[in-house]
Formats: structure tokens, sequence, C-alpha cells
């Protein structure tokens, strides 16, 4: 009895699709086998690190990368504050004439070093004048009430005059010496180093430099000018003021150590102290002012700078510093690019403690990660994260 037909039709389609892919698998082998080695790489050409990029030499990618080294530092504890750069006002003279006048000559310009005492100014001053001649008219009198004094003391001795005379004579010649001694006084405080007439030399009390002069020749000055005529500082050690947020003022105490960066020197860090907390909150800004001593012996820091200040902690914890720009998202994790050879960089992963928009404080995050002086992409990161993903 024979099979029914479907069932005879489904046997043939089988054994059709059976026989078809093992002649497709054999047609295969047979030109792999047929195929010739694979050529050498090219002479020169850089194999690509695991988890890296390898960039052949002259790849038009390499204009537009850009690397900067890593520097091992301690961790800050807080986020860059805005600070501004002001002169010590405990070093600092704002010089007023202390005498009605005009000024005759100009000593000093701004930007001139001068040391305590040195001549600013000379002034044309009648008050020293009559301060000069008060001084010698007491000096005068007082000679004169001596001389009487002594007369008075012969006469008294020879009992020719009654002891009265000689006492009022006695309290005359007191009197002229006290008047003496205040004369001097008037005129040494307006003249310390002596008058010339009513010529009076307007001297700095401090050694520094002349920051501000509204001096010229010609000018009419009085004591109760508003604004000093000379400002002398010394600028070999500056203050660092902080308008700190209300809520950072747990993590700051007197003493504490500031790292500080500004604009002109941007890759240097310069070191201050916390030398005084004010007492108040500004009531308008709700910020606390922070004073801090900045030592400025090289001079590059100037007055009226703005800057950016980070306290740092008394852990000694020690983390990489690196531009923001150089941290690139892998996933749930971020990494960097660092330089291993011309043309060469590896992927390496890191754990990112603080970062703002210009700086990342880092720890690597793996075995034989990041270190500090490894050369790592801050302008490209991204080109080279694509060509990695490519490659992939």
């Amino acid at each position: 009895m024979t099979e029914t037909s479907p069932v005879a039709a489904r046997r043939r389609r089988t054994v059709l699709i059976v026989s078809a892919t093992v002649l497709a698998a054999a047609v295969a082998y047979g030109f792999l086998r047929s195929r010739p080695p694979a050529e050498a790489a090219a002479p020169g050409a850089a194999a690509a690190p695991a988890s890296g990029v390898a960039l052949p030499q002259g790849a038009s990618q390499l204009s537009f990368i850009v690397t900067a080294r890593t520097e091992e530092v301690e961790l800050p504890l807080t986020a860059p504050l805005n600070a501004r750069v002001a002169v010590a006002e405990d070093r600092t003279a704002r010089v007023f004439s202390p005498l009605v006048g005009r000024v005759l000559r100009l000593a000093a310009a701004p930007g001139d070093t001068v040391p305590a005492g040195a001549t600013l100014a000379d002034i044309d001053a009648p008050d020293l004048g009559q301060a000069s001649a008060d001084a010698r008219r007491a000096e005068a009198d007082a000679d004169l009430r001596r001389k009487a004094l002594a007369r008075a003391r012969t006469l008294l001795d020879a009992e020719v005059l009654p002891r009265r005379e000689f006492e009022v004579a006695q309290a005359e010649a007191a009197a002229a010496d006290a008047e003496v001694q205040r004369a001097r006084q008037r005129l040494q405080s307006l003249a310390p180093r002596g008058a010339s007439g009513q010529t009076l030399a307007l001297r700095t009390p401090v050694a520094g430099v002349v920051t501000e002069r509204h001096a010229t020749p010609g000018l009419e000055v009085r004591p109760d000018a508003e604004q000093p005529l000379f400002v002398v500082s010394d600028l070999s050690r500056l203050w660092l003021l902080i308008d700190l947020p209300e809520q950072e003022l747990g993590k700051f105490r007197v003493g504490d150590r500031i790292e500080v960066s500004v604009d002109a020197w941007p890759e240097e860090r310069f070191s201050a102290t916390v030398s005084r907390i004010a007492p108040v909150l500004d009531p308008q800004t709700r910020r606390v002012q922070v004073r801090c001593d900045l030592p400025n012996a090289d001079g590059r820091l100037r007055p009226e700078m703005f800057a950016r200040a980070h306290v740092l902690s008394d852990s000694g914890q020690r983390v990489l510093r690196l531009p923001t720009s150089a941290l690139v998202s892998d996933g749930l994790y971020t990494a960097v690019f660092v330089q291993t050879a011309s043309g060469q960089f590896s992927k390496r992963r890191v754990k990112a403690l603080r970062q703002d928009a210009r700086e990342a404080y880092v720890q690597p995050a793996e075995p034989d990660g990041l270190r500090g002086g490894d050369t790592v992409v801050v302008r490209g990161a991204l080109l080279l994260d694509a060509e990695l993903g490519e490659a992939k």
C-alpha cells in the first residue's frame, strides 16, 4: 500500500533542505580554505590599547585634542568661593595734609617704592610758619622769665624781696617753660624732622608702594579733605576677602589654610591663612566676610584682583586635580582618556569627589588607574569616546 501524497511531499522537502545546507557548508569551507593569509599590518601603524584609541600620525583628529597633566593635591572642603584681593589696612597709610596750604612740589609718583619717613610732597603752609614763630617766641619769653627768677632769688637771699614776689616770679617761669614745651610739641607734630620756614615736608609713616596719588602742583589742601593726598601700602602681604555663604560658615576656622587661584596665573596656586571671621552677617547678602592673610613676596598679586578660594581639609587626603572638561561619562562611571604614547589614548575610570565648572578632584576607580603627572585629554575627549564606540 503506497503512502499518501502529502506525507511523501513533506519527506521530499526535508531531504532537499538538508542536502542544500550540506552543500552550502561545503562551499563555504572550500572558499575559506582557498583564501590567502591576511597581509601584515603596515609598518608604523599603532595598535590600539585595550579600552583605548590609536590615531595614526597626521590624523585630522589630533588637531582637536588638547592635553594637560594631572596634579596630586589635598582635597578641598568647599567648592571654589568668590574672593577679592585687597591691601592690608594695618600696613597701609592714607596721608592727609595736617595744615591748610598749597602743594609746591611732588616727590613721589604712583608705583614708587618709598621707605618710612620719605617725603611725598612739599606744601606751603602758613600755619607752620606761625607754629615755628610761636615756638621761638615761647623760648624767648621763657628765657626772660628764668632770668627774672634768678634775680628774684638773689634779692630774696639778701632779704630785700618779699617771698610773695619771689613765688610769683617762680610761677611765671614755670608757666613759660610749659608754653615752650607745648609750642615745641606742636611744631614737632607738624614737622618731625624740623621746619624750613613755612614749607611742610609731607612724609609717609610706613614703608611700601605709592598706590594712589591725588595731589597736583598748586592744589589747595586742608586737614578735613575727603580724599587723601597719597596712599602708601606694603604690598608684600595682602588681604584676601571672602564673602562666605551662611551654609559654609561651619567649615571655616581661624588658622585654616586657604588655596587661592587667580585668572592672571591660572596654573598657579597661592596660600593664605584665615585670620578673622566677621562676628555678624551682612543683612543684605546674608554672607559673612572672612579675612585671610595672603603673602605676596614676589609681588605678582595685585589689590582688587578677583580670586577663587578653597579651604583645605586637615585630613591630608590626597587626590588628583584636573580640568572638568577631561571627564566623560562611561555609563554609571566617569572616565578620562590618558595619553600613553604619541597618538595612543587609554580610557581609565575615575571617581569624581568634587567638581565645578573649571576643575575636578578625582581618585582612580581601578588598580593601576590614573596617577599624578599623567597626561589627560582636556579637549577632544568626547571625540575619542566616539571613536572608541565605533571601534567596538
